[in-house]
């Protein structure tokens, strides 16, 4: 398991790792929140440590409600009532914006002290959903052991409280975890059931999060039309929700291309580009793109891409997503049988290797230069011809000049 670092070492580390020293009042606040809840893990338990522990609770719950005004966080419960499970969801948000700038340490920090302090007061769900947030940071710091063992700890909670929405969140995060591990099975698996789950939650953002594991599923086993309906159920959940729906059409634009439309899928992702974007989905979204223009012929724009994406993975925090997409951008370099792309495939090979992603390096291992021009896509179903006529609306074909 993750060793949680002391909160203000791991802002320190994840501000040192970004090439930044900017300490604003919201990490300040963040940050004393979480010296607080460290010493509450530290008190004795006896009654007059429990004084002093109401105490700084009570002084948390103020901080949080200043970070939550800050941030525009909203949380389920009334934040001025300062409730164990108010604070709680308002670290997690914040702990979400941490993911989104890579202070991915800062984020561990956050949610375990919460965990530790708020957890048992906060209820069942809100901390089901603390521990699956914790398994997302593990993964993204790199330990899938961690992350695996998270997961299964809020699986056993969804099996206790008989709760579809902790059902709904471990299988999303099992799904996630088999298909960095190239196990497509299980991968299938999971995702059919984080469906399954997310419709019976009533909940948008699980329903959201089944139909993108079904779309991954989908992809892996060749079934690109479903993966494509599956990313646009995805989107349809979301439209109309900025921060959200740029997130779901960069997954439309990868469903696209993989279906076999590069040329809608470029012009998708440069629409996402275009956008307010998590630094997080940027590597995604440069890699599908580097791919598109490599089926067009785009051998100028590629380079430019390319170039981004040297220059992002270079700094980021994401060992998973930097390494995807440096093997997306090896596959666009190939596809134009560009001259560094050998070299550059066998050294994604052998990090993918190490870490452990074996999906990763199976595409790197397996890759070869196309022999012919790409097989035009398959004929379209209704459904999915009305979703591509629906995609290119979104795009009005004039943020490819500026988007890159």
């Amino acid at each position: 398991m993750i060793a949680p670092l002391s909160a203000l070492d791991a802002y320190r580390g994840d501000r040192a790792s970004a090439g930044v020293d900017v300490f604003t009042p919201v990490d300040a606040e963040l940050t004393q929140i979480a010296e607080l809840l460290t010493r509450c893990t530290q008190l004795p338990r006896n009654g007059a440590s429990a004084r002093v522990n109401a105490a700084l609770r009570a002084e948390c719950a103020r901080l949080a409600q200043s970070v939550a005004e800050a941030l525009d966080i909203r949380s389920p419960d009334q934040i001025t009532d300062r409730t164990p499970a108010a604070v709680a969801a308002v670290l997690r948000a914040a702990a979400s914006l941490l993911e989104d700038t890579e202070a991915l340490r800062f984020a561990n920090a956050l949610l375990f002290l919460a965990d530790r302090v708020l957890g048992a007061d906060a209820g069942v769900i809100e901390q089901g959903r603390i521990l699956a947030q914790r398994a997302r940071v593990a993964r993204k710091i790199g330990d899938q052991k961690a992350s695996m063992t998270l997961y299964g700890l809020v699986r056993d909670m969804a099996e206790r409280e008989a709760s579809p929405e902790l059902h709904a969140r471990a299988h999303v995060g099992f799904a996630v975890l088999a298909r960095a591990r190239g196990n497509i099975p299980l991968m299938t698996e999971h995702a059919r059931a984080a469906l399954e789950y997310g419709v019976r939650s009533q909940l948008p953002e699980l329903l959201a999060m089944g139909h993108r594991s079904m779309m991954l599923a989908s992809a892996a086993v060749g079934k690109l039309d479903d993966a494509v309906l599956h990313a646009w159920g995805e989107y349809s959940v979301f439209r109309g929700d900025p921060a959200r729906e740029v997130n779901a059409l960069l997954t439309v634009a990868q469903a696209v291309l993989d279906y076999g439309e590069p040329a809608i899928a470029l012009r998708a992702f440069a629409v996402v580009l275009r956008r307010p974007l998590p630094k997080r989905a940027e590597l995604p979204c440069l890699g599908g793109a580097a791919v598109a223009a490599a089926k067009v012929g785009e051998r100028r724009l590629v380079a430019r891409i390319v170039r981004r994406i040297d220059d992002l993975t270079a700094s980021t925090g994401h060992p998973f997503d930097s390494l995807s997409s440096r093997a997306e951008a090896v596959m666009a370099l190939t596809i134009l049988r560009d001259a560094t792309a050998e070299v550059r495939r066998q050294a994604v090979l052998e990090e993918a290797e190490a870490a452990g992603f074996h999906e990763i390096a199976y595409r790197m291992a397996h890759l070869t230069p196309p022999k012919k021009a790409s097989s035009p896509a398959p004929l379209a179903s209704v459904e999915l011809r009305e979703v591509l006529a629906g995609l290119e609306e979104v795009s009005s074909g004039m943020e490819l000049q500026t988007a890159f």
